[in-house]
Order: structure tokens, then sequence, then C-alpha cells
């Protein structure tokens, strides 16, 4: 699994994401999961049960053609759905009516839109009740962060943020490693939909990516002591 979180605040979209390659709670390895678009000032981040196959849809899509010959931002959201799912089925890596499927994966766009606004949308490999089918996308709110649904977890989030917080008071960056924080000393279960078993999955460092009308960033703002083969050891205090 890994963590996602994203911003929109003062013309700027911001995407985070964490490093580590988890397998049963343990790191296999520290990779990038954003590609920026420069050209059309835009990042893609990514989520799954699979990181190898993440990796595979979003490169595809970003040295794509389709995308290749895209001139707007609005373009990424009209051309994305089908080119995703035509990538994904092509490569025979899911099975999009499938109620379970170990290669489900999640793509998070973060950019400029062509009136000059930041934006962020999600596509998902499945269907989310209440949300959007497969592949179509879903705009997200002002401030965002995957975190695990059990009530602990959200027992843990609202001890630091009161329900109705105002997204233009969140800091990306402040708020983004405390919100990483909470999601890491959670165990999340595997998007694939086979297993019940839940582990820790968030770690290495947390990567940061800022797009304005200007420039696109990214640095790192937090780094965990992670280290490959051992698993992710979560602290528990606030």
């Amino acid at each position: 699994m890994s963590g996602i979180a994203t911003f929109m605040k003062d013309g700027a979209a911001y995407l985070l994401t964490d490093t580590a390659a988890t397998e049963n709670g343990v790191v296999s390895a520290f990779v990038e999961k954003s590609m920026p678009l420069l050209r059309l000032k835009a990042t893609i981040g990514f989520r799954g049960a699979n990181l190898q196959i993440c990796e595979y849809v979003a490169g595809s899509l970003v040295h794509g053609a389709i995308l290749n010959d895209a001139v707007r931002f609005n373009q990424i959201r009209e051309r994305l759905p089908i080119l995703a799912k035509d990538t994904a089925i092509r490569a025979k890596l899911i099975s999009p009516d499938a109620a379970h499927d170990a290669s489900r994966f999640e793509l998070y766009i973060a950019g400029i839109s062509d009136a000059g606004q930041p934006r962020t949308f999600r596509i998902c490999s499945y269907s989310i009740a209440g949300e959007a089918a497969a592949f179509e996308p879903f705009d997200l709110p002002d401030a965002f962060v995957t975190l695990s649904e059990t009530d602990e977890c959200v027992a843990d989030f609202r001890q630091h943020y009161v329900e109705g917080i105002c997204a233009a008071d969140l800091d990306p960056v402040a708020d983004g490693i405390r919100l990483f924080e909470i999601a890491r000393r959670h165990k999340m279960v595997p998007l694939d939909g086979l297993s019940a078993q839940a582990y820790y999955g968030i770690g290495g460092e947390i990567i940061m990516t800022k797009i304005t009308a200007n420039e696109i960033s990214v640095r790192t703002i937090h780094r965990w002591a992670d280290q490959i083969g051992q698993p992710i050891r979560v602290a528990h205090d606030s």
C-alpha cells in the first residue's frame, strides 16, 4: 500500500506520496510514486496492490502518444480514463468487472487547469460506491489523504482535525506530514480485495510535488528511519 495526499491552496496544486514498497508490512524497496508531466503543468501519482503494475500503467500514460500530443491540462482529464483502461486491459493486467483484482490501482492527478486554477482528481481501476465507477474521474476536495477506514484511524484523525475544518487553514507541508503520520500508524488492508489481513504500508520518505502556473518543484519534506528488509515500525504517540 501507499500514502497519497493532495492539496489545492493559493493557486498551487500539491501531490504528496511516500516511497516505500512493502510486502506483508516489510519494506522491499524505495520507489518514486509520482511522475511529472512538465509540459502539461501536472503530475501523476499512483498507489495499488502491485506497485510494478502501477508504475507500468503510469509510465505508459506519461509516455503515451495520446498524452504526448496533448497541449492543455484539461485534455488529461478527457483522455486519461480511456487511455488508462485501454493500457491496463491491453496488457491483461486487470478485469474491470471483477469484484477482486490483485492488480487494482489508483491514479491521482494534480495540476493547473486551462483556467489557471489548481485541480486534483482521481481515477481508479475499480468502482467506489458513492463516488465513481471504474475509470471515471472523481474530483478531489481541496485537501485529501488516503486513510485506513478503521474506527481507530478515524478517531486518531479526529483527535487532530475537528469535523468541518477549512482546507484553506491547512499547510501542505506541516499538515501533509501530520496526515501521513496518522495514516502510517494504522494498518491498511491491501487494495486487491483478496485478503482481510492488514499491514503497515506507509514509509520511506514523503515526496511533495508542487505545481503552479509557472513551475513544478519536487522535494522531500520528511524521512522515516525505515530500512529495506525490515518491517515498518510505527510509533503510536501523537
